[in-house]
């Protein structure tokens, strides 16, 4: 339905952050590593969002070592690492990875 123009002279700017506003955030709230979670467990499986949890905590372990060799201040959110570890430690299958999608009886073969 929508018209799609190309217009290759068109130039776009990402401004990260400025829609959810996390770039004020001082703690991320819990929704976050709940979203974080269920994004790599449905599309991913509980494996691969455990990995990502692992090379999260170990890159930004390397990411504060870098800091603190080259003097620069990390930027990531107070406490991010402590409360990504701690979710992920308590965390319970939720229902959104439990329950299977419901039947659409639209789309279902009647034969």
């Amino acid at each position: 339905g929508w018209d799609c123009w190309y217009v290759p002279q068109a130039r776009c700017v990402h401004v990260g952050s400025v829609s959810t506003g996390m770039k004020e955030w001082r703690r991320m709230p819990r929704y976050w590593f709940d979203s974080r979670r269920r994004y790599f467990t449905k599309n991913h499986g509980r494996a691969y969002a455990a990995l990502a949890v692992l090379a999260r905590l170990l890159g930004g372990g390397l990411h504060h070592l870098r800091c603190l060799l080259t003097g620069r201040r990390p930027e990531d959110a107070p406490g991010f690492y402590r409360d990504l570890a701690a979710h992920a430690l308590t965390a319970r299958r939720s229902a959104a990875t439990t329950k299977k999608p419901p039947r659409c009886p639209a789309t279902e073969d009647r034969s």
